[in-house]
């Protein structure tokens, strides 16, 4: 908690911007890939810094479709530590943002996210921590379904609909697999 307190302090200053962009090029850069901690962590500062409890104030003018291509940029590092973080802000995204502020733009990468994670889970995640990350995105599309229900995403409903069916048949798709990896023979 001590470096969430320091790097809070620093994002709050008059370079707490530049500190989130150079931590979005992190994220991008082809360089950092391999290097799982430096991503996992920049990816936990920015949603921290964004969506967390103690979100730093200067820095709510950010779009979250300015941001989340970035956390979908992390994924490439194709690492289960890294799937599992950007899982965990983009929860942390949908259940922090008041739903009037969650756009249909914002929307659409969130499910983006959540099919690109889901798609990597069976290859990249060890069985024994497919449960707790399917968990979690388990709950975004349970969040995502009851903005549906009640009237709440910008796009026609019809469209948001057929985006969570995919990420619903996706998901079970994963779920299927990790039951077959999971089952004795």
């Amino acid at each position: 908690m001590e470096a969430w307190k320091i790097a809070r302090h620093l994002m709050g200053t008059h370079i707490g911007h530049s500190a989130l962009y150079s931590l979005c090029q992190i994220l991008q850069s082809s360089d950092f890939r391999r290097d799982v901690a430096v991503v996992r962590g920049a990816v936990f500062y920015v949603g921290l810094s964004l969506w967390g409890t103690q979100r730093v104030k200067t820095l709510e003018t950010y779009s979250p479709m300015t941001i989340l291509p970035t956390l979908e940029s992390a994924l490439k590092c194709q690492h289960y530590l890294v799937i599992y973080e950007v899982v965990l802000q983009t929860e942390r995204f949908v259940t922090k943002t008041p739903s009037s502020k969650l756009r249909a733009l914002g929307s659409d990468a969130v499910v983006s996210l959540l099919e690109s994670s889901l798609n990597l889970i069976p290859e990249h995640v060890p069985a024994k921590f497919q449960s707790e990350i399917l968990s979690h995105v388990h709950n975004v599309i349970n969040i995502l379904e009851v903005l549906a229900k009640d009237n709440k995403y910008v796009l026609p409903k019809m469209d948001f609909l057929v985006d969570l069916t995919n990420l619903n048949c996706l998901h079970f798709q994963v779920l299927g697999k990790q039951a077959q990896i999971v089952r004795p023979d």
